[in-house]
């Protein structure tokens, strides 16, 4: 189950990190994900690779840190307990927007396994807060629930990106409401 980021860094390891973020998305928009080198990651970082190692364990734990921090800043702008689904999915919408390159990962199906087990992980968080009470949801039947909100979100947001983010975010949470309107009632 994902957790919620809460480790601390000291401010030079938080602006490696952030250019190691930065490199893997730069290079991304160049060549498929599973292309992608970590020697490739660090020279465009300009960092060497002691220092990726020091904050990552592999490429994929860069794109799991990156799910960390949006949804770190979800959860610590709502209570999950008292939010609506609108305003999280408005939030994810948003701040995918604002943060086009990030998106932009979502469009490489080689991401597709590693997005869906971290939004996933995400989504259960999610949902252990907000749908427990839910006459709609079904503790039994939970696992099917997590992994349908968080291949149907992805699949949006991929469509949204091959659009060139035509739809307004809005837009976007009115649509995913009313497809996922059996989970989410």
């Amino acid at each position: 189950m994902a957790e919620i980021q809460e480790k601390k860094y000291n401010a030079g390891r938080l602006r490696s990190m952030s250019k190691i973020v930065d490199a893997l998305l730069s290079l991304m928009r160049e060549k498929p994900y599973q292309s992608v080198t970590v020697t490739e990651i660090c020279s465009r970082a300009h960092v060497a690779r002691k220092t990726f190692y020091r904050s990552f364990d592999s490429k994929d734990s860069v794109i799991s840190y990156r799910f960390g921090e949006m949804f770190k800043g979800l959860s610590d702008r709502f209570d999950f307990v008292d939010a609506e689904a609108r305003e999280l999915l408005s939030y994810c919408f948003d701040y995918l927007e604002k943060d086009k390159p990030f998106a932009l990962a979502f469009a490489d199906d080689g991401l597709i396994p590693l997005l869906e087990k971290e939004l996933k992980g995400y989504v259960q968080v999610a949902y252990d807060y907000t749908l427990h009470n839910s006459a709609s949801f079904e503790p039994a039947y939970g696992e099917y629930y997590y992994k349908f909100t968080a291949v149907g979100f992805i699949s949006i947001v991929q469509t949204w990106v091959a659009s060139d983010f035509k739809l307004p975010t809005a837009m976007l949470v009115a649509l995913t409401r009313r497809l996922l309107s059996g989970v989410l009632a």
